[in-house]
Order: C-alpha cells, then sequence, then structure tokens
C-alpha cells in the first residue's frame, strides 16, 4: 500500500471500538491529557494539538485452548521512533483510564521497541511480542513515568479483546493482532 492507496475517513480507517475503550477516550480528552485530540486510523491532528487513536481487536479464543503468545503489529507515520515521546496503553492501562483509577498507569513508549523496521517515508511497523513488553509506569504526582520493565501482557487476551491506544504525533495506518494457542490437550504436533 502506498501514501496514494490511503484515503482518511473511509470505512476502514473507523476502527471497532469496546464500550471500556471509548470511556477511556473520553477521560483522556476531558481530562487526563486534555490536549490530546481523538481521531480515526489515517487520520492527523486539526488543532496542531497531540492525537490519540484507539481500536479494539476482538476475537475467540477456544476454551480448550490457550495463549502460547501474541504479536501486535502497528503501522504509524511518525517521526524517528528513538526519540518520540508517543505511547502506546494496552488493556490495563485502558481499564485504569476508564474507572478514573488513580494508580501506576503503565505506558508503552515508542522509542523503547526494539523491533520497528522503516517502511517508507516516515511510515515505521512496530512489533511487539506481547510475552516480553517494556512498560513504564507512569504514577499520580510523579511527572516522568518509571524505567522501563519487561512484563507478559498475553493474560490481558484471555477475555477475547485487546484494547489499544496510540498518543501522541504518530498517525496509525493499521494494527494486526496475531494469536498463537497451545495445542489441545492430547494432541501431538
Amino acid at each position: 500500500m502506498t501514501t496514494a492507496d490511503r484515503h482518511p475517513g473511509d470505512a476502514l480507517d473507523i476502527p471497532t471500538r469496546s464500550t471500556e475503550l471509548v470511556r477511556a477516550l473520553d477521560q483522556i480528552e476531558s481530562g487526563w491529557r486534555p490536549q490530546h485530540q481523538s481521531v480515526e486510523l489515517d487520520a492527523a491532528g486539526s488543532r496542531g494539538d497531540d492525537i490519540i487513536v484507539g481500536l479494539t481487536h476482538a476475537f475467540k479464543v477456544p476454551r480448550e485452548d490457550g495463549i502460547q503468545g501474541a504479536t501486535l503489529k502497528l503501522r504509524l507515520t511518525s517521526g524517528d521512533p528513538r526519540s518520540s515521546n508517543d505511547f502506546i496503553l494496552l488493556d490495563r492501562a485502558v481499564s485504569h483510564i476508564a474507572t478514573q483509577r488513580r494508580t501506576r498507569i503503565p505506558l508503552i513508549f515508542l522509542r523503547d521497541l526494539l523491533a520497528f523496521s522503516h517502511v517508507q517515508d516516515d511510515a515505521y511497523d512496530f512489533e511487539i511480542d506481547l510475552k516480553s513488553v517494556p512498560v513504564r509506569f507512569l504514577s499520580p504526582g510523579h511527572p516522568s513515568p518509571s524505567r522501563p520493565e519487561l512484563f507478559d501482557l498475553t493474560g490481558d487476551l484471555e477475555d477475547g479483546r485487546l484494547n489499544v491506544i496510540v498518543a501522541g504525533e504518530s498517525k496509525v495506518d493499521f494494527s494486526d493482532l496475531t494469536i498463537r494457542l497451545l495445542d489441545p490437550p492430547g494432541v501431538v504436533n
């Protein structure tokens, strides 16, 4: 897909959003980070402020199977990710914000993600292995987040959805979630 193939505002750019994600986006816009403006995929902010893009991956996990691992792939149009302050919020952070819990909020900064590749122009593909995610925590009363620590976030997938928010100056071109299931008991590969 080239830049000419992108058509901001078409049906593919309006992502599915869970109720919890919508509440979190409302909280971010109204108070938590009011300088952020919510937009759809492939769209940039209109006020010159940072933007937020939220989407929900919904899926079914067979009861007899467990989740072995998962990879979240995001294509973002951004400046150099190594110097970016843009960040990603996944399920736990979305839940904290939606319910207005003033506890440590887990953030994933683009600059902490080592698995990214330059696609074209300012587009980058990020692959996040949910078994090993560099997470920083933002605590109430502390202006700076903690140092990154690696966490396994595959447990966030057990309810059959993954809420994703990208905040900052990056446009989200697409998001793809790949889930690897354990073999059911009695199955030998």
